[in-house]
């Protein structure tokens, strides 16, 4: 579940309840799909797709299933102290670094949909492209992948404005 729309792929409305820890219900708005590369060690590892995500707008943060993926996707996951190893037919996918509260993140960076990039690097924006603005546009990713984001993507800026849309790109 995510509240950011921005990452959804192949959108469509989708309103299911949602029970909460504290027995708050809340709805999702959405279903799509996400795109996700992971990183380790600095190097970059093959982008998944997690499908079937909810696009739940009152949520505060991303939200994985484990559950979900040892049961229903094959996945073994294994937890030391430092990280949780997300492994799928043999293979290491991903891993989520565990903060000092004992919150996992995954190490990577999520793929915002096609369209939702195009639309943040419009040329019509009158906004200036600060890497503050780039924080949260790419939904408050650290400041070095931020960085480099930026720099590729002024890189290839001529390229969007010569397209007619995203799906030309790709």
């Amino acid at each position: 579940m995510t509240p950011h729309r921005h990452y959804l792929r192949e959108y469509k409305p989708h309103r299911v309840p949602i029970h909460l820890a504290n027995n708050k219900v809340i709805y999702s708005a959405g279903i799509g799909s996400v795109v996700f590369t992971p990183s380790t060690n600095g190097r970059i590892l093959e982008p998944l797709e997690f499908t079937n995500v909810l696009h739940v707008p009152e949520l505060q943060n991303n939200l994985l299933s484990v559950l979900f993926l040892t049961r229903h996707r094959q996945f073994t996951v294994r937890i030391t102290d430092k990280a949780m190893h997300f492994v799928q037919h043999g293979k290491e996918l991903c891993i989520a670094t565990i903060s000092a509260g004992s919150t996992a993140y995954l190490s990577g960076i999520t793929q915002c949909a096609p369209e939702s990039v195009f639309s943040a690097l419009a040329p019509t924006s009158t906004l200036p492209l600060s890497l503050s603005l780039w924080h949260r546009r790419f939904a408050h990713q650290n400041w070095d992948t931020v960085k480099r984001m930026q720099s590729e993507a002024v890189e290839r800026r001529t390229l969007m404005e010569s397209s007619a849309s995203c799906k030309a790109l790709q």
